[in-house]
C-alpha cells in the first residue's frame, strides 16, 4: 500500500505579486503564518 501525502505551503510575499518561485525563498505574510499554525 502507497502512502501519500498531500501538502501546501503557506502565502508569500512572491504569491501576492504574482511572482514565480521556485529557485529563492519569499517570506511568509500574515496570512501564511497563520495557515502554517493552524
Amino acid at each position: 500500500m502507497i502512502t501519500l501525502y498531500i501538502t501546501r505551503h503557506g502565502e508569500t510575499e512572491w504569491n501576492i505579486e504574482k511572482r514565480m518561485q521556485g529557485w529563492l525563498d519569499s517570506n511568509l505574510t500574515e496570512n501564511g503564518i497563520k495557515n502554517a499554525v493552524c
